[in-house]
């Protein structure tokens, strides 16, 4: 996983008072920790958010570490403990989110019930092709409910920054849409004249 006698002397070093050297730490290990928490999670900014919380409970916890040289697999289980843990707090939510997805037999014939399903996995392809800048306000916003207000404090930008970007990935998306759209009548016309 990485040099294990250079972990083991920035280990010590950090123990002995140079904190700052945590961040080769985090540098040489934020990419595997990262991809591992995604690996369970298989959402990007929750597992940016336990990555990061993986690193700071590595850093508090550093002096418990009982061999100096293997920090990197020491910082993965407690990755992959965050992730279990994240994974059991989060069923029962996931269990009432999948309850809304679930249509009443009543209201919805199945045919509109898929219909739906494929708009909405449609819209989420589309909106995970937006730049990073456009993508990440509109999870927040769209996704996952988040004020203009607590997207601007989390992101550590102005608020008219934050409808700014939403607008203009609103416009991206119904480019992408129209698009979308165009090309499926195109399809329609190939198969209309394939028959």
């Amino acid at each position: 996983m990485g040099d294990n006698n250079a972990d083991k002397t920035v280990v010590l070093s950090v123990l002995s008072g140079n904190t700052e050297e945590y961040g080769e730490i985090v540098s040489k290990y934020k990419d595997i920790v990262f991809s591992s928490v995604y690996s369970m999670i298989k959402n990007y900014h929750t597992a940016e958010d336990i990555a990061q919380e993986t690193f700071v409970e590595g850093y508090i916890k550093l002096e418990s570490l009982g061999e100096p040289y293997n920090v990197g697999a020491w910082l993965l289980r407690i990755a992959k403990n965050k992730c279990y843990n994240y994974l059991t707090r989060s069923n029962v939510r996931f269990e009432s989110e999948l309850r809304d997805y679930i249509p009443d037999s009543k209201t919805f014939e199945p045919e509109e019930f898929f219909i739906a399903e494929y708009d909405k996995y449609t819209l989420e392809r589309a909106v995970n092709k937006l730049p990073d800048l456009y993508k990440t306000v509109t999870l927040l916003y769209y996704f996952n409910n988040h004020s203009h207000k607590k997207i601007a404090g989390r992101l550590n930008i102005p608020i008219g920054t934050v409808k700014r970007r939403l607008y203009d990935a609103r416009l991206k998306l119904k480019k992408e849409f129209d698009e979308m759209d165009i090309r499926r009548r195109i399809q329609s016309i190939d198969t209309i004249r394939v028959v």
